[in-house]
């Protein structure tokens, strides 16, 4: 049986599909500790998480360089 996680579903699409991506089992042991602290101290702990990290896949289009109108694909808002 394969574990399937966020990521995985993202890869799989056409095109795959750009994402966070964050360590789900990491952030599962932190809160499990953290429950832990506070049901034999009833101490509360503030700390912030690890950063996210974006992962770019083929559906996110290559940075583009100049201004716009040179490109030919400004377009100007509805009125």
């Amino acid at each position: 049986m394969v574990a399937w996680d966020d990521s995985m579903l993202c890869r799989i699409g056409h095109p795959p599909l750009t994402a966070l991506s964050r360590n789900v089992a990491a952030y599962g042991a932190k809160a499990a500790r953290h429950l832990l602290e506070l049901v034999t101290t009833g101490a509360t702990v503030s700390e912030q998480d690890t950063a996210t990290l974006l992962v770019p896949r083929g559906s996110t289009a290559t940075l583009r360089t100049g201004p716009a109108s040179s490109t030919g694909s400004h377009r100007e808002p509805r009125q």
